[in-house]
């Protein structure tokens, strides 16, 4: 466990060069208050596997001296492989917390039915205010079925959901105790 104090930004730098950027998430949001002390904690938790690339997780929470009980946020990166590949990060705010759940817990439960009715192409998924999408696809073609995570950029790869249920698990565990 970590923490870090200060006037900080845990935004994702390829989404702030653009003129008119707007951050989509409360969390965001409040990381860009001007004139503002805050106190951040960050929290360490299991990543989801990844096929390839590495997935970092980390549960933030940013107060101030005037709200104590502050904004957290599950903090999703992905870093494809390669050297010179740009690691992309989303936020997912601690109100999506639960429909993310279940979300996966429906995916993760209804995974056989749609193998098993899909007589095309499917994709199932979850999409968060900032963007961020986890989910599944069965072509039934060739039988095949993927999972993947995208933060923005390129997606994540994974071999099932399983993982980052857990995840999404560990930070509303961590967001309690913290609490």
């Amino acid at each position: 466990m970590a923490t870090a104090i200060g006037l900080q930004c845990f935004g994702e730098p390829d989404k702030t060069h653009h003129e008119n950027y707007e951050p989509e998430s409360k969390f965001e949001e409040a990381q860009r208050r001007d004139g503002v002390l805050t106190i951040t904690r960050v929290y360490d938790l299991p990543a989801p596997d990844a096929n390839y690339g590495t997935i970092r997780a980390s549960l933030l929470i940013t107060s101030t001296r005037d709200d104590r009980r502050g904004i957290a946020a599950l903090k999703l990166s992905y870093q494809p492989p390669g050297r010179d590949a740009v690691e992309q990060a989303v936020f997912i705010d601690e109100d999506e917390l639960v429909s993310l759940t279940d979300a996966l817990e429906y995916m993760i439960g209804s995974e056989r039915l749609v193998k098993s009715r899909s007589r095309t192409f499917t994709r199932v998924e979850y999409r968060s205010r900032d963007g961020f999408m986890a989910g599944f696809s069965f072509e039934p073609e060739d039988k095949t079925t993927g999972y993947f995570l995208e933060t923005g950029g390129d997606p994540a790869f994974m071999p099932s959901l399983a993982s980052l249920l857990e995840t999404v698990e560990a930070a509303q565990t961590q967001l309690d105790d913290a609490r």
